[in-house]
């Protein structure tokens, strides 16, 4: 059995961190939300990097190429076999199991609430929820939470008009490092 305290006390300090954040906090007003987001609408660039384990095949599995981020279950890779990458890849201190066991989307909102209690002008996107749908990234106002929507595999012809947005897109043909996917999109 695993040793649970730590995540106990993790949990305990981040709740207890929501609640006063969340008592503190006044709602923010449409003219501040468009004051913290002008910095982010002008920067028009973001970047966010998929890492795991499956990273350390390179999307190459007996001799066949086609595979990323979830290689273990398209090449159907037995777990022995698999589990011999956990040595070659360190992430420090990290348990996906713990964090996947314990998420929730009203997780997702109370981290929202606790990261904007702590610092007012940071954007966060709506991912920390799973409420999303709709062009695989939007949700309904108010049915999420984070600041700004984000469609995957898709850049919407005509934009969106008031709408705080980020399309979450794949340099090549998979989310996960491929190193032999040369396949790079156009940037036209």
């Amino acid at each position: 059995m695993k040793n649970t305290r730590p995540l106990i006390i993790i949990l305990l300090i981040f709740f207890l961190g929501t609640m006063w954040c969340n008592s503190s906090a006044q709602p923010e007003t449409p003219a501040a939300h468009d004051a913290r987001m002008q910095w982010w609408r002008e920067a028009r660039f973001g970047l966010f990097i998929h890492w795991g384990l499956y990273a350390i095949p390179a999307g190459e599995w007996k001799g066949k190429t086609e595979y990323g981020e979830w290689i273990r279950s398209t090449a159907e890779i037995p777990l022995a076999e698999y589990d011999k990458f956990v040595a070659q890849f360190n992430p420090i201190k990290f348990n996906a199991d713990e964090w996947e066991s314990t998420w929730s989307s009203n997780y997702g909102i109370d981290l929202y609430k606790y990261v904007r209690g702590l610092q007012s002008d940071v954007i966060i996107n709506n991912r920390v929820g799973a409420a999303r749908a709709g062009m695989e990234g939007f949700t309904k106002a108010g049915e999420f939470a984070g600041d700004f929507g984000t469609p995957e595999q898709q850049i919407p012809a005509t934009g969106l008009p008031g709408v705080d947005w980020k399309t979450c897109m794949t340099m090549n043909d998979h989310w996960g490092y491929n190193k032999n996917n040369h396949n790079w999109k156009s940037t036209e």
